[in-house]
């Protein structure tokens, strides 16, 4: 699943669960030639929010000759206009990738990403139409969190069958996380220790919203 909401939130929410303190991100390609620095600045921003905090350019090329030139452009480097500025930009990627590598992340929320779901509805390698559906959903509802402000992490099943979830207090426990609500999205199929979770989480005073049909097997 590829999502422009999704894929950095999924990168950042298993560094959480896996307690590391750096995330990587290649950042501006495929972007084109006309895209300005103010535009990779955006695209910075967007990912810091996101919880990304290491970023890499895409390339770096010392030739535009051939193909290269139209190998996922641009280039990170003096072909381009905006190249004489770049050494502050850097500084300032640098500055916010210090920055956000310190301290601790905190959400009240969590999404419970139904992997057991997605394995069920896909065929093979090609993607089926209710799997690019179910895709598409998530990806909004990540926007539409986002959009108002409501941080949150992706607790995959993966983390539940290893153990790293656990329930305490009212809250879900992932490695320095602790989540008091829990969304559960279009999972009509899920894992045995997810569902003992999501009980376990119910029978302690946690707050649970299902999206769609609850899970059916």
């Amino acid at each position: 699943m590829e999502a422009p909401n999704f894929a950095p939130k999924m990168a950042s929410s298993i560094a959480h669960i896996e307690g590391k303190s750096r995330v990587l991100c290649e950042a501006g390609g495929g972007a084109g030639w006309k895209m300005s620095l103010g535009d990779f600045k955006k695209m910075a921003d967007w990912l810091f929010a996101l919880g990304i905090n290491f970023l890499t350019p895409h390339q770096v090329l010392l030739s535009v000759k051939g193909i290269r030139k139209r190998d996922f452009p641009p280039s990170h480097f003096w072909q381009q206009p905006w190249w004489k500025y770049y050494p502050e930009f850097s500084h300032y990627v640098s500055r916010m990738c210090f920055l956000l590598s310190q301290g601790r992340h905190l959400a009240e929320l969590c999404i419970l990403f139904p992997t057991s779901t997605f394995q069920a509805l896909s065929p093979g390698r090609i993607k089926s139409e209710e799997l690019k559906k179910l895709s598409k959903k998530i990806d909004e509802l990540a926007k539409n969190l986002l959009g108002y402000h409501y941080d949150f992490d992706f607790l995959f099943e993966e983390a539940i069958e290893k153990g790293k979830a656990k329930v305490g207090q009212g809250k879900i426990f992932v490695g320095k996380e602790s989540f008091s609500i829990l969304i559960v999205p279009w999972a009509e199929v899920l894992s045995k220790k997810a569902l003992d979770l999501i009980l376990e989480f119910a029978q302690a005073g946690g707050w649970i919203f299902f999206l769609g049909k609850p899970p059916q097997k």
